[in-house]
């Protein structure tokens, strides 16, 4: 097949075509049909100032190769299930402990790990043309709306797949967090946060639960990172004032809780989580007299005591 993709855009980004190519460093995306009609979204990593000629040719012919190269994953993949030692087979054994019985029920699915080694279903590619270990990341998932991990392909140039890998978005989250938390404040703030912010806003209900649950085991460091990205997220499925609360009570650097706690009193006015409220509210006031040096008579603990004689107030609740 004879055709440029720089020229034909198979990738529609806006102002691509204005870029110098001797100069990429970003990431551009978009969407590929390929001869089935088929959508793909496809991701480009550029790390290097100079990009030569020779790799925008290969990202070029890589990109006519996609369904190829699909195709031949996708008989691994089903290949594979009669190996039980295979990734297809413990990427299987995971989603059956993760995901509730009661939704699969719900949504009739045939959960066996044949099927599922039938029915994984790609995500999008990530193209990484600068990098030395791979080419290419193909993303696999099994009802992505209602489980947490995805099954990835690394591919050389050519297509040969190098490594197989099964990933853990709640994980990924969390080490990237790690790797950018060392970039400047204002980085963090107006580049990177809203990124996490758009990634939380993507998981659905039980995504959410599962999710909110496990951010309360991770890393000090973490919980006062995302504690401002959790109280601004659109997500109407998360406990966003409860959470925060969660969150103030575990961070124990008194730099990082007086930060948060310019926000508490807000968010312990409108706690979603009733039956669990007061013994939040009993773990602040202990964290504000221990760490904060307040006594009952300061106007904190005092708004805190009327709230808790809110909820232990029966007639309050009805």
């Amino acid at each position: 097949m004879n055709f440029n993709f720089f020229k034909r855009k198979l990738i529609t980004v806006a102002g691509f075509e204005k870029e110098d190519f001797d100069n990429l460093r970003n990431i551009y995306s978009g969407t590929y049909k390929n001869k089935k009609y088929r959508y793909i979204d496809i991701s480009i990593f550029f790390t290097k100032k100079r990009t030569e000629n020779i790799t925008l040719k290969k990202i070029n012919n890589f990109i006519v190769d996609i369904e190829r190269i699909e195709n031949n994953i996708e008989n691994i993949i089903i290949s594979s299930y009669s190996d039980s030692n295979s990734v297809i087979n413990e990427f299987a054994n995971l989603l059956f402990s993760e995901i509730p019985q009661e939704k699969i029920t719900e949504l009739g699915i045939d959960f066996t790990k044949e099927n599922i080694s039938k029915k994984v279903i790609l995500e999008n590619v990530e193209m990484h043309p600068n990098q030395t270990k791979y080419f290419a990341r193909f993303n696999y998932s099994f009802f992505k709306e209602i489980n947490r991990y995805s099954l990835s392909f690394f591919v050389n140039e050519k297509g040969i797949v190098l490594e197989k890998k099964i990933n853990n978005e709640f994980e990924d989250f969390y080490n990237e967090v790690i790797k950018l938390a060392k970039d400047s404040a204002e980085h963090w703030e107006y580049i990177h946060s809203p990124d996490f912010e758009k990634w939380i806003n993507n998981f659905n209900k039980i995504k959410t639960e599962n999710f909110s649950k496990e951010i309360l085991n991770w890393k000090e460091e973490i919980h006062y990172k995302i504690a401002d990205i959790i109280l601004f997220s659109d997500n109407k499925y998360l406990n966003i004032n409860t959470l925060y609360t969660h969150l103030f009570i575990l961070t124990k650097n008194k730099e990082d809780s007086e930060y948060l706690f310019e926000n508490l009193f807000s968010c312990l006015y409108h706690l979603e989580d009733t039956d669990k409220s007061l013994e939040l509210l009993f773990k602040v006031k202990e964290k504000l007299l221990l760490e904060f040096n307040f006594n009952e008579n300061n106007k904190e603990i005092s708004e805190i005591n009327n709230l808790i004689e809110k909820y232990q107030t029966p007639s309050t609740n009805s």
